[in-house]
């Protein structure tokens, strides 16, 4: 998890990719439901049909193993359509 619980309130879209979080983590899935309500979109990826699915506006079942593949996809969209913020990349990275 990249966020603070506190934060996924706040999103207006969550994705969720190969995490059981129903199960594993049930105080962060209150709060993805306190979100959904809030009218945050849910996207989860995941080759299992995880409970977590159940409150997706898209699901996604890539196959098994394939989750660093469907990131690399997804960051290839998010750079060949420009939608990246330059100013936040480079506040947090290196190199």
């Amino acid at each position: 998890m990249t966020n603070s619980v506190a934060e996924f309130e706040l999103a207006d879209c969550i994705l969720i990719i190969g995490s059981n979080t129903t199960s594993s983590h049930p105080i962060v899935a209150t709060r993805i439901l306190r979100a959904k309500r809030k009218g945050a979109k849910i996207i989860v990826a995941d080759p299992r049909k995880v409970h977590i699915a159940d409150l997706a506006d898209l699901y996604v079942s890539q196959r098994l193993g394939t989750d660093v593949a469907l990131i690399n996809g997804i960051m290839h969209v998010i750079l060949d359509r420009g939608w990246e913020s330059r100013a936040f990349i480079e506040e947090r990275t290196e190199g």
